[in-house]
């Protein structure tokens, strides 16, 4: 898999996990692009706070809307 890629989606996640307080704060629908464009990311609040998320890459959906979230075992 391409490092670039795999860097990026990191970052992205790390971003979000950091920011996930913030999360109302986000407009409805957030859209993060490779430099090139080819690659597109995007983030979606639903009214319930719930947060989605897309992936596509040359205009193809690789990922259709997944929840976007982490699932704890423990407290």
């Amino acid at each position: 898999m391409n490092t670039r890629f795999v860097t990026f989606v990191l970052l992205l996640f790390v971003w979000l996990g950091g920011n996930s307080v913030w999360a109302q704060y986000l407009p409805r629908l957030y859209q993060v692009f490779s430099p090139d464009k080819k690659l597109v990311m995007a983030i979606q609040r639903h009214n319930d706070g719930l947060l989605t998320y897309t992936f596509t890459a040359n205009r193809e959906v690789l990922i259709k809307e997944s929840p976007l979230g982490f699932k704890l075992e423990s407290q």
